[in-house]
């Protein structure tokens, strides 16, 4: 049983990474070919250097880990800024702590942690400068049309009518969890409601969560840009030593510190915030639907 999930594993993160050699075909800086990229991971998956870490939305805490080794410089590439809060609401909040404590944190603090131990640092840094965190996200307009594919509104409103839907729980649990969102009213109270027509009012409340997980990161000293286009690529890189990743086509995460690896990855993100939007475009407001359609415009 063990030896056919290692290669199930193993398969779908073989076209995982075909997935991404092709992606990154683009950019001059990365692997020369799709099966240099391929050949490299096939071995890898047989060493030390790059695991598996988990599905969606098992796979947050181990992403945690990763944030949690940071010494001086963290880097995210992700759709959202609340990733796997609607799925995993309560494993999310020890995420987020995590990159908060990361964005509080000192290079000297980390270097008495023992989170810098065997790597280059900044030598122009003072060791009483904190950490420095870029997130790299889908623009606003973009993560709404990615929220109304990932709640397909006949699916999701039937399977919310479903008493044993994971569904059902999933929408349950995440309202309990942000009872702020709705108040004066009960997640129960309010699944009613979302299945008497008001679906765009829930994939309104999302947008305002993770308008106010922007905010937060933003007041904490968080770097945000919103990508120029939808990536499927997704990225957690700890200074240059270490790496989350994994594929919006097929959910599954694992984590490498394989050089080469890491440097592929490192061109990928740095093209994609040399191309991005600062977050000041777009920070008065969770939906920004109206400027975008003026943006588009000029």
């Amino acid at each position: 049983m063990k030896r056919a999930f290692e290669a199930i594993t193993f398969i779908l993160a073989l076209v995982a990474i075909i997935f991404a050699a092709i992606q990154y075909s683009d950019s001059h800086e990365l692997i020369k070919s799709n099966k240099a990229l391929t050949d490299r991971v096939e071995y890898l998956l047989g060493t030390a250097s790059t695991k598996y870490i988990d599905e969606f939305p098992k796979d947050i805490l181990g992403i945690q880990e990763v944030v949690s080794g940071t010494c001086e410089n963290l880097d995210i590439m992700v759709s959202v800024p609340g990733y796997a809060q609607y799925s995993s609401p309560r494993d999310f909040d020890r995420y987020k702590a995590a990159l908060i404590a990361v964005a509080k944190s000192t290079l000297r603090e980390n270097k008495a942690a023992k989170k810098c131990l065997g790597k280059k640092t900044d030598p122009t840094r003072n060791d009483d400068e904190s950490s420095r965190i870029r997130l790299l996200l889908f623009r606003p307009p973009d993560r709404r049309t990615m929220m109304a594919d990932q709640f397909q509104k006949d699916r999701f409103l039937a399977a919310l009518q479903d008493p044993k839907s994971e569904a059902k729980q999933r929408f349950i649990t995440f309202f309990a969890a942000n009872p702020r969102l709705i108040p004066n009213t009960t997640p129960d109270a309010y699944l009613q409601k979302v299945q008497n027509g008001s679906y765009d009012e829930f994939l309104s409340q999302l947008e305002k969560l993770h308008h106010l997980n922007e905010v937060l990161y933003c007041n904490e000293g968080v770097s945000i840009r919103y990508s120029s286009e939808r990536f499927s690529t997704y990225l957690w890189l700890q200074d240059n030593e270490q790496a989350a990743f994994s594929y919006d086509t097929n959910r599954i995460t694992f984590r490498t510190n394989d050089q080469t690896l890491i440097k592929s990855f490192r061109s990928l993100f740095e093209d994609a915030w040399k191309k991005s939007t600062p977050f000041d475009d777009y920070k008065d407001s969770p939906s920004m639907a109206t400027k975008s359609s003026a943006l588009e415009q000029q």
